[in-house]
């Protein structure tokens, strides 16, 4: 929690809009009651003088572990008070396919009271402007064929353990090229 208090102060505006797994249990966004890290958080956000966008008890969050569906409300979104009239439809998408168990969270946001007088910088690990992305294809390529990777072992997929276990080799390998290249 230091670091969000340290991010939210350090920032020059006081409109903003974050959100996140929480990993934590709130009546403050849809749970049945509250948990010790549910806790922290909402302490948290009171002292910051945040508001909780989350509206509703649809899980934002479910995966099957031996053979059971398990469900909660681990992702919250949050906002300061200034942001919460131009916040509009907070909802979770249960109809969007996604490969997480996490499901998306959608909302929108009024623009046309937001003064956009400030330039927001972004901090990126990779600077992708300057790949040579032929030859990033051409090196993933490779590396998928290595470990394996290609449209016959993606069509026998079974299993959502399969498929998560072929995402993280997926992801390992476009981490891998990208730090080859940069």
């Amino acid at each position: 929690m230091s670091t969000i208090k340290k991010v939210i102060t350090s920032m020059d505006t006081n409109e903003f809009i974050i959100g996140g797994d929480a990993n934590a249990n709130s009546i403050w966004w849809g749970c049945v009651a509250d948990d010790k890290r549910g806790t922290c958080i909402t302490e948290t956000l009171a002292e910051l003088n945040l508001e909780i966008l989350n509206i509703g008890t649809t899980p934002t969050f479910s995966a099957y572990r031996m053979g059971i569906l398990c469900s909660s409300i681990i992702d919250i979104t949050a906002c300061s008070a200034s942001v919460l009239q131009k916040i509009k439809n907070w909802r979770v998408d249960d109809t969007f396919c996604t490969l997480s168990n996490h499901k998306p969270i959608l909302y929108q946001i009024e623009l046309e009271n937001i003064k956009l007088d400030k330039v927001i910088s972004v901090t990126r690990k990779y600077h992708t402007k300057k790949v040579n992305w032929v030859h990033f294809k051409t090196e993933l390529t490779k590396e998928l064929e290595e470990i394996g990777i290609n449209r016959d072992k993606i069509t026998v997929i079974n299993t959502e353990q399969e498929l998560d276990n072929l995402v993280d080799d997926y992801m390992h390998a476009i981490i891998y090229n990208l730090k080859a290249i940069k």
